[in-house]
């Protein structure tokens, strides 16, 4: 139910497609922001990822700021021919018991090679990748601005721990 002037319309010919196909209709509102307060918020993000301007993003910009999480008694109104369709959203929402409470970081193991800690390995690589650039002439401002030489030498990383 975005409002965009034909909702009505569009719910009938939703609800014939789903009895056609028996396929139970839901009420939805695609949700991109809690408060419609927050519209302007998703506009920039949606500039950010397509990389334009508020000015030329046209059609890629949401057309209202229905894309809010509505209150019950507002999705119950707009989807007042259709309660079946409030049921079984309603249906959908109890079976969902995921908590972001449940949510715990696990750190990923660190693939390393030849018996490196990770540190070590980051830094073989990284004058790895430094002599696949460079060769063996590594610019004075690169290595200057490396701060991996200050943990460990080239020399030291390179050679195989024994």
């Amino acid at each position: 139910m975005l409002l965009p002037g034909d909702d009505t319309k569009k719910l009938f010919r939703l609800n014939q497609l789903a009895e056609r196909y028996q396929v139970p209709m839901v009420a939805i509102n695609d949700v991109h922001y809690h408060d419609r307060d927050r519209r302007e918020l998703q506009d920039i993000l949606t500039c950010v990822r397509e990389k334009k301007t508020i000015h030329n993003a046209g059609y890629l910009l949401c057309q209202n700021a229905e894309r809010y999480m509505k209150p019950a008694k507002e999705m119950q109104r707009l989807f007042r021919q259709y309660p079946e369709a409030i049921r079984r959203t309603g249906q959908i929402a109890d079976a969902c018991t995921f908590s972001l409470d449940e949510l715990q970081y696990v750190y990923p193991e660190e693939l390393t090679t030849e018996g490196h800690t990770p540190q070590q390995e980051l830094i073989r690589l990284t004058w790895k990748g430094a002599a696949e650039q460079f060769g063996n002439d590594i610019p004075e401002k690169i290595r200057r601005r490396s701060t991996w030489n200050l943990i460990l030498s080239k020399e030291e990383i390179m050679r195989p721990i024994s």
